[in-house]
């Protein structure tokens, strides 16, 4: 079992809150992280992080969808692009 833990979006360093407006050409951080809240290990989950409406995705690390190889109880997993 795993929990979708959280997301967040940041630009320069900053986290953006709700109704935080990004100008054309600003770059956001976008983290997503997954928490594995069983008591086994858990081996090949796949995460995908949706890249936003309205952003396209610019980072050398242009995938948004990652598969965990292997995920140990109460371990966390956080990928930023």
């Amino acid at each position: 079992m795993f929990y979708f833990n959280d997301h967040s979006y940041k630009v320069g360093g900053n986290e953006l809150k709700n109704g935080d407006k990004v100008r054309v050409g600003e770059v956001i951080s976008y983290t997503i992280s997954v928490k594995n809240v069983g008591t086994q290990t858990i081996r090949r989950v796949s995460l995908n992080g949706e890249v936003p409406a309205g952003t396209e995705l610019t980072s050398e690390n242009s995938q948004s969808t990652y598969t965990i190889d292997e995920l140990k109880a109460n371990e966390t997993y956080s990928r930023t692009y």
